[in-house]
């Protein structure tokens, strides 16, 4: 089976950043502060029960670190640090509808927020 792939290419933001300067260098002081750091005691801990992960939880976590949208988390996080608003588009089955509230739920702690609201769109025929 391919792989099934997102793009985060958006040719307006290019164009844009292109005439004005790259804002990941405006940003690049922030962004380690943003992105949630993984430590050896972030992965034995569950910062929401302060109870040590469960076996079902490392399952977990090997499944989610396979899906094609795993790889992009990092630049995620940097995107979400510099825009209020994102349109995710990607393949079925790269792992949108599953990840990217979880992974926005993780930044939103990070920074000190309290609220994630997604929207999934779906067609009407």
């Amino acid at each position: 089976m391919a792989k099934r792939r997102i793009e985060v290419i958006d040719p307006y933001v290019t164009k844009k950043r292109s005439t004005e300067g790259s804002s990941e260098q405006l940003l690049r002081p922030m962004i380690p502060a943003v992105i949630p750091q993984t430590t050896q005691k972030n992965l034995q801990v569950n910062p929401f029960t302060g109870l040590p992960y469960t076996p079902r939880y490392h399952e977990f976590l090997r499944k989610r670190i396979t899906l094609p949208v795993f790889e992009y988390r990092e630049e995620f996080m940097k995107l979400l640090a510099e825009h209020q608003c994102i349109v995710l588009v990607g393949e079925t089955g790269s792992g949108k509808t599953t990840q990217i509230p979880q992974w926005c739920v993780e930044y939103s702690r990070s920074v000190g927020k309290r609220g994630v609201a997604c929207t999934q769109p779906r067609r009407v025929a």
